[in-house]
């Protein structure tokens, strides 16, 4: 596709669309249990977009306007997450170091058994009002900071049932009177 283009994908069986290069759409809607994999290059959306399913463990993705993922979802590898991305699903991060450069609205579910969330350039910004649980059971830190204006704002659950020496680094989280 290209950048002009609304890319619908809703075949009759359950199918992975596999993105590895550079790549741009206007719109990408994929429904049901199909997924899109985006194991390189970048994917740039330039409209609001919805995925029932990523799978991201490489290159970057670009999301203009909101990107809404409704199923479950996987970050795996060292991505670039820019743009705004809205988890009402269940985003699982598995392992790597995920490059946050944007917003992360999260009225979901995220689970992290590994890996590590950097919060990168710009103003990037974990927005929680479901369930954010960090179950891996190494050290280490949860969270990266290479921002000088990141946030972790908590409205939701922030549950660490890892070891007690695993670190939320040195990120701003601030915590809703109700989170």
């Amino acid at each position: 596709p290209d950048s002009d283009d609304d890319v619908v994908i809703d075949p009759l069986t359950e199918v992975t669309v596999t993105i590895n290069s550079n790549q741009a759409a206007n719109s990408i809607s994929i429904p049901n249990n199909d997924h899109l994999a985006l194991t390189g290059g970048s994917l740039a959306i330039t409209s609001p977009s919805t995925l029932s399913s990523l799978l991201i463990n490489g290159g970057s993705l670009n999301a203009n306007a909101q990107l809404t993922l409704t199923g479950t979802s996987q970050i795996d590898g060292d991505p670039n997450l820019n743009g705004l991305i809205r988890n009402e699903g269940t985003l699982n991060i598995v392992g790597g170091h995920a490059n946050l450069n944007g917003t992360l609205d999260n009225p979901g579910t995220i689970i992290q058994s590994g890996g590590k969330l950097d919060f990168f350039q710009g103003t990037p910004t974990l927005k929680n009002s479901g369930l954010y649980e960090v179950t891996f059971t190494g050290n280490g830190d949860i969270f990266g900071n290479f921002s000088n204006a990141e946030a972790f704002n908590n409205s939701g659950t922030f549950r660490r049932n890892g070891p007690q020496n695993a670190s939320t680094g040195d990120i701003v989280f601030n915590n809703a009177a109700c989170g």
